[in-house]
Parts: C-alpha cells; structure tokens; sequence
C-alpha cells in the first residue's frame, strides 16, 4: 500500500482516534475547568482536521464528470507546476490543496511524467493516485496504407512521443527482428522492418517505449499473415517476403480499392512471362523523393530497386502496405493483362497488349505520369503506368 493510500486514512482517523481517547480519559476522572477547556479546543481542532481531511481528499473536482482534460507532466516537474496547471483546466479546485496532499503523503517526491487523461469531477485522492502511478492514458494512432517506416516513425512521435530514433534504429536491428517474426524455412530473415508494420489504428499510450509499439504492429501483420496469408502464398510459391514486397508496390501504385487485384495481377503475369515489372512506385524508391513525372533520366537510376531496369521482385517492400493489398498480393484477379495506364480520375485503363497500352497513353505528353498513392503524395491527380520500356513512346 503506498503512502497515497493509507496517509488520507490516517489524517482522517488519526484525530478521531485522538477525540475517543480524551473523551475516555476525560470520562475517567473529574478534569479541572482549565483542563476541561483545553480537552474541548483539542476536540474541535481534531474535528476540523478529521472534516477537512476528509473533504481534501474525498472532496469530488470542480468540474463536473464527462468533461475530459488532458494533463501532460514533463520529466522534472513540481508538484505546484502541475498542481497550477490542474486547477486551470478545472481539475482541482485550488492548486494549495493538491500541494499540500501532496506532501502530507509524500506523493510530492513520485510524481510520474505522463499524458493523463481526466474526466471531470475527480477527487484529489485518485489525481494523486494516477499522477504517482504514471501516465497510462492512450492515444488512438492510425498509420495509413502506403507509408514507408520513416513515416510511421513520424506519426508515433508526434501523435504519442514515442522515441523516433530509436523506432527507426531498432527497424534495422537484427536480432530485434529475430525475435519479433517467425523464421521461414528456406528464406533469410528480412534486413528490416519496413513491409511488415501493418497499418491500422492502433492503441499506444504516452511515450511508449519504441520497441513495444514496433512489437505491437509487426504482431498485428504475423497474426494476419498466420489466419490469411500464408498459406495461399505457399500455394503461389511465395516467400513471406515475396508477398510484403508484391503488396507493397501494389499499394503505391493502386488508385482505387476495387484495382488492387488487377494490378496485382498485372504484375504476376509479368513475372510469369520473365518481363521487367516497370512500376513507377519503385523507380521513386529508388529516388528516394516524390516526383509528378519520371522522365528517362530517372528510369535509369541505378538501384536494385529500380524495377525499369531490374527482373523481378525488388530486394524488399517499398512501403508498409494494408491487409486489403496484401490479400491482393496472394489473390490475383483472374485476367491476362500485362498493362495499366491511369485514366486521371482515379480508375486505370488495363491492356493485354503494348499497342493498346501506346493507345491508352496517348496525349499524357513526355515522361511517365505517376499514380496511385504516389501522385497523391506528389502533390498531383492520379496518374500512373505500368509496363513502358524506355524509349517507347510518351517518353
């Protein structure tokens, strides 16, 4: 029991315990008038201590319940900053009485930083509870579809403080990684984690360590890839790291949700046939910078990423794609095209032939428009193509 708790009992019970052995004693023996008043001042001074004691800690907040404020205590705060700043967001009543429980219960030297939520029309006793137990309010964080580690490491920081730096060292730490993903047989450990943090709307409190957070979204992908993923992908014949790779270019250069599978399929075809996957999204990994237009120059960028110029899969996954394109990636639609070009209002136009996709292009002037997420993010409606070798025409 610490000291928060049972202090408020003893100055509550303390003088009434005080007032029941005078009246004993006093009831005793025959107390001369002097000693009879001073018994009485003794009963009323342990009275009044014994109401205000009471009242202190039990008293309820100013503000009435359902009014929510949000208190953040920084490392090293005092206890009359945070008592000051609890009375402006109508916490407590009067700063001077959290202080004082404070200290007559020594909560004043465990106070926790934190985010702390409060409700409205809390008593003193259960501020000074949370506030020595440590911030355990939680921040509902969403990490959308499409976004790359550093991103997400972003999004963490500023919507819950979570230590950046150490997110984004800890992506690439191997024996981390080894601990968080289950081995494949016949396949290496990825060098990172980026492809497997599974955007969703996750649940993170305040300043929570990176390694937890980073557990958290990679167990959410191993939980789905063991119920849905993984064995329609051995099935294809692909790796656990085939698949995130797959879902992640899916993921950048889809447009709609309802295109997913036939990009998708787009892509296995290509494979299938040992041609160059030519996607867009990829060429911009490689780049490592959001641009409306690739041009020849940028297709030729020399990268093991640069799928213009590289057979097959990338080495990893460009982003950290949703479960919808990672089903897309081991469900491909059942069509033969082997083309896509984006129409610029958010649909793609699909070819099974390159004369079509020529056709599909024309008047989308020099250069490659890029689509999907990336255009979003370049700033740029949604354009993008899939499958022109350099040279050809619309470059």
């Amino acid at each position: 029991m610490s000291p928060v708790e049972y202090m408020p009992l003893a100055w509550v019970a303390g003088p009434l315990f005080l007032i029941a052995l005078l009246l004993l004693l006093g009831g005793r023996r025959r107390l001369h008038p002097y000693a009879s008043l001073t018994l009485l001042a003794g009963f009323a001074v342990a009275a009044l201590v014994s109401i205000y004691a009471a009242e202190l800690f039990w008293g309820p907040g100013p503000t009435p319940a359902g009014q929510p404020a949000v208190i953040v205590v920084e490392q090293g705060s005092t206890p009359a900053g945070v008592a000051a700043r609890l009375e402006e967001e109508g916490i407590v009543r009067r700063a001077g009485d959290l202080v004082l429980a404070a200290r007559i219960t020594f909560a004043d030297r465990s106070l926790q930083a934190g985010r702390y939520h409060f409700a409205g029309g809390e008593r003193i006793l259960d501020v000074l509870s949370r506030l020595t137990r440590g911030g355990t309010a939680r921040e509902l964080v969403t990490i959308p579809e499409g976004l790359r580690a550093l991103q997400i490491a972003s999004i963490v920081s500023r919507e819950a403080q979570v230590d950046s730096v150490a997110f984004i060292t800890m992506l690439a730490d191997s024996a981390f990684i080894a601990g968080l993903l289950p081995p494949e047989e016949g396949a290496p450990l990825p060098p990172s984690l980026e492809g497997y943090l599974l955007p969703e709307t996750y649940n993170i409190y305040y300043r929570m360590p990176a390694a937890e957070v980073l557990r958290l979204m990679v167990g959410h992908f191993t939980d789905l890839w063991q119920r849905r993923l993984g064995e329609a992908a051995a099935e294809l014949g692909m790796t656990r790291h085939e698949v995130v790779t797959l879902a992640s270019i899916i993921e950048r250069e889809a447009a709609t949700g309802e295109e997913r599978r036939i990009i998708s399929a787009v892509f296995h075809n290509r494979l299938r046939r040992g041609m160059r996957l030519e996607s867009c999204a990829t060429v911009l990994y490689a780049l490592g910078r959001f641009k409306r237009r690739l041009y020849e120059k940028d297709l030729q960028v020399n990268s093991p990423y640069n799928t213009y110029r590289v057979r097959g899969l990338p080495p990893g996954p460009i982003a950290n794609a949703g479960a919808a394109s990672l089903m897309a990636a081991i469900s491909p639609a059942g069509v033969n095209y082997l083309y896509f070009v984006a129409r610029g209002d958010g649909t793609h136009a699909f070819s099974r032939t390159f004369a079509e996709h020529v056709a599909a292009k024309r008047g989308q002037g020099s250069g490659v428009l890029v689509g999907g997420r990336a255009a979003r993010e370049a700033g740029g409606a949604s354009a993008g193509s899939s499958g022109d070798p350099p040279g050809a025409p619309g470059y």
